[in-house]
Formats: structure tokens, sequence, C-alpha cells
């Protein structure tokens, strides 16, 4: 289930707009990027699987010949799977030396007609890329649908590493670390086991099986812990004989999620229940919602409100250890009692859903309703015990980034305290969205955000002043809309981010 666009595709979507020139532009050549350049030499820009794109002028004037032929082996060299001759600018054909080169090498030859846009081609490319990945979705979602279903089975163990084997491509198994025989699917693929259980067990006593990853027998294996905390019972190893994409991490995520609400619904109504909570929790964290829920109509809980907001808050002591239900009960109550949520949204928000992130509690609560009578503190709501801060209301789909905010509220709380995550006077739009790329700490997307916004979204131009490759900017700003929420083509948000980054320093 990969988001691949093939020249097949291409040709037919554009008609007379793209025209093959040999028989080796009429295969369904897997097409990874466009690439636009009129250089004698563009392979120093290339990453390779790009059709490249040029009105010809390296073919143009004397020498054509000994150029054409060096021309389309430096291409060949570097991957590049097609090349797509505009005409009109500098050629009015494709001269004949070139056609003998591409079709002696198998490279595939395509021309754009004179009286067509170039421009074309390459907008095309990525409305088909845009289709192939909502199909994608789609696909992926209804996978993660099912594992929440499957989950609930008596054999559901087996079936969800069954269904993440059979999506990813590869295959999966479930390592228990107390005891207990592992599951794999296929069977085929038993001969890993032993050496899979050895590295998962290490990877344990380090105290990291969330964090592993490691080649074993020619796979690339992802591990993550079933559990959290003190409470991680096995884990769910996963090996892909791919690059795992984005949908297959986070197919593997809501796997993890499903396994572990399995394993721990072996005790009391209370725990399951707070098993549950745990799991709708970290789903959305990972930006499930659509698999929180599938997950939440099996197991008969109440759906999640349209918006919601979270309380984040510091864990004393032993950060694996779970804060009872009782205590976020109470801490659902004090809210309310202090006017800060009201008595209607306090409802809404139980059974309590809480989770645990870089050791603080999150908490999450229900957003305000129309129907809601206004917050207003009891008489005598003094006392107070709560420490943390307040998210501000969110959809569900955005809760990541609202998390990300309250985790840095809450570690700079005052004893007692409950801050907001808009302080008084007011966080803009833009200062919000640079407080969720500061949070971000897998990638530099602060300089990546301003580099962008100062070449007016330019990928070419940013990479160039950042010294990367333009597909390392547009995997950042992919990053930056998906998992943070931040429009960057969203002019008055940009206005307002470009004002808050220039006040930061780093």
């Amino acid at each position: 289930m990969c988001t691949v666009v093939t020249l097949v595709q291409l040709v037919a979507a554009l008609g007379p707009a793209l025209v093959p020139v040999n028989d080796a532009a009429r295969h369904p050549v897997e097409v990874g990027g466009i690439h636009i350049s009129e250089l004698a030499d563009p392979t120093p820009y290339l990453e390779g699987g790009e059709a490249l794109l040029t009105t010809g002028f390296p073919f143009a004037g004397p020498g054509a010949v000994a150029d054409a032929a060096d021309y389309v082996a430096r291409l060949l060299e570097h991957g590049v799977v097609a090349l797509v001759i505009g005409l009109g600018p500098q050629l009015d054909e494709v001269p004949d030396a070139l056609i003998q080169r591409c079709t002696e090498a198998g490279m595939p030859l395509l021309v754009v007609p004179a009286d067509q846009l170039f421009v074309r081609v390459t907008r095309k490319y990525w409305d088909l890329v845009a289709a192939t990945g909502r199909a994608t979705l789609v696909a992926q979602l209804g996978t993660q649908t099912a594992l929440a279903r499957e989950a609930a089975k008596p054999d559901g163990i087996a079936g969800v590493v069954s269904l993440v084997a059979q999506a990813v491509g590869g295959w999966a198994a479930y390592i228990p670390l107390h005891g207990g025989e592992p599951v794999i699917w296929p069977a085929t693929q038993a001969g890993v086991l032993p050496g899979l259980q050895t590295e998962v067990r290490r990877f344990a006593e380090r105290g990291n099986v969330g964090a592993a990853t490691f080649p074993l027998h020619g796979f690339d294996v992802i591990a993550h812990p079933v559990g959290s905390g003190a409470q991680v019972r096995g884990a769910l190893a996963v090996g892909v004989g791919r690059r795992p994409a984005a949908a297959d991490r986070q197919l593997i995520l809501t796997a993890t999620a499903v396994l572990g609400l399995r394993e721990r619904a072996q005790g009391d109504a209370a725990s399951i229940g707070r098993a549950i909570g745990e799991a709708v929790v970290n789903l959305l964290l990972a930006g499930e919602v659509t698999a929180a829920q599938a997950l939440i109509e099996t197991t008969g809980g109440s759906s999640l409100p349209a918006t919601v907001r979270v309380f984040a808050f510091p864990l004393p002591g032993d950060h694996r250890q779970q804060v009872p239900a009782t205590r976020l009960e109470a801490m659902i109550s004090e809210l309310a009692h202090r006017g800060i949520i009201s008595a209607a949204a306090a409802e809404r928000s139980r059974p309590a859903r809480a989770s645990t992130v870089s050791g603080v509690g999150i908490l999450l609560l229900s957003g305000p309703q129309a129907s809601d009578p206004p917050a207003e503190a009891a008489t005598g709501a003094g006392g107070t015990t709560l420490t943390g801060a307040l998210s501000e209301v969110v959809r569900p789909a955005e809760l990541g980034g609202a998390v990300t905010i309250a985790i840095r509220r809450a570690r700079d709380a005052g004893e007692g305290e409950i801050v907001p995550t808009r302080p008084a006077g007011g966080l803009d739009e833009g200062e919000l969205a640079a407080e969720r790329l500061a949070g971000y700490t897998r990638a530099p997307l602060i300089e990546t955000t301003r580099s962008f916004l100062r070449h007016r979204g330019s990928w070419e131009a940013a990479a160039r002043e950042l010294g990367v490759h333009r597909n390392t900017i547009r995997n950042r700003v992919r990053v930056i809309r998906d998992e943070l929420g931040i429009d960057l083509d969203d002019p008055d948000l940009g206005a307002e981010l470009w004002i808050a980054l220039r006040s930061r320093v780093g």
C-alpha cells in the first residue's frame, strides 16, 4: 500500500500532453518524483527515482551527439527513471541521437508537444500522488479499524499479528516477556523467532524496547512494547522488506495499543476501563482518530466529543507507575470545582482517559458545548492540589500539537498552579504554532520553517540555504502539516508564524 505513480498512469492522465517516444516509456515504471533542469549535468540535485523534465537545452547546438550519450549515461547512473523533453523553446523535435541512446539504454523517453503546457506534467504528477495517497489512507484506516475489532476476539493476538504482517507486506510477531509462547505470521517465518526473542529481551533488559530497531535475517525489524512503564508484558516486532512508510508506522502503533489493551484486560473491570482509556489517548496522540473511535465502539465506551482539551500534570516519583483511577476522577472534579471547566464538561470527561508522555501525565477532557452552563467556581473552592497546564480546545485530530505545548507549560508551572497554554495577554496562532515547532525534537523544524517562509514556499531555495536536498525540505514540511497541524500555505498563519519565529533565537 504505497503511494506510487507509474509512467503508464501519468501518460493516461495527461493524454496528448505527454507522448511516449520509445517502447520503454510505455511500461509501468514507478516515478518517485519530478525534477526540472536545463543543466548539462543535473545529477548533483537528483536523489534517484525521478523523471527528469527539460526543454532540451543540453542538446541544442554543436556536439549534441556526444552530449546525448554522456547525458543519458549520467542520468542512468544516478537512478533517473524517465526523460521528458518539452518541445518548442529549444527543440522542434527530439534529436535522433538522443532517441537512439535512450532506446539502447532502456531509458523511457517522452515528449511534451509544443502546443502543451510543460507545467501540466508536474501538476498532474502531484495530483496523482495525492489521489493515490488518499486511496492508501482509506485502505489503511480500514485496517486500523479491523485491528481494534480483531483484538477483542478470543484469538485476538494471532488476528492482530496476521493483519499487521499482511498490511506491511512482511512478517509480524508478538513476543511475551514473562512466559508464554510467541505468535508469528506467516508461520513460514518461524525461523526468525530464536534471534528475535534474543534481541527483544536484550532491549527489554536495557529498558528501551520501545526504541528497538535492528536487522534480522535480511529484514529491518521494528519493535514496540506492549503495555507501558512497569506494565510492559511483551513486544510487537515487525519485519519489513522495504523502508516503512508513515502509514506503516501508524498501523504498527495502532496494533501495539490494541494488543496492550488486550493484555491488560485480564484484570478487574476498573483495570480494563483504565486500559481502554489509555489506549484511546495513545491512539489519538499518534493521530489515529478513526482507530480510537473504532476501539471505543468495540468496547462499548462513550463516543469522542467533537472538541477536546488536555490537562498535563507532572508525575511524582516513579514515572512508570500509573496514576490511580480515583486520582484522575478527583482531578476532573477539582477542575470543575475551581471553575476551570464546566460541570457538564467534567461529566462528559468521565470515565477518565489518561496516558503518560515524556514523564508527564495527560488527562483527556471534553471540550465545551454550546448548551453547557458557564463554568463557575464553587463556594469555598480553596485548598488546591493540582499543578499543571490546561490546553486550548482542539479537535481530536489536533491533539498531538496541543499536548506538546501543554507538556512544556506543565513543567514550568509552580506548585498548586494551573497555567493555560495560551497565557493571559494571548499567544496568537503564529506563536502557538512556534511552540509546537519548538517541541518537536526529531528534526530542526524551526530553521526549516524560517527558510521556507523566507523564500516564499520555495523547496529549492530553502534546500540551498540549509544545505540539504529539496526532498528533505518537502518531508519536513509534510511533518509540520500532518503531525503538527500547521499549514504553511495559509498566508495569515504564515505571516504570524514568521513574526513569531523572528523573535526566537535558535
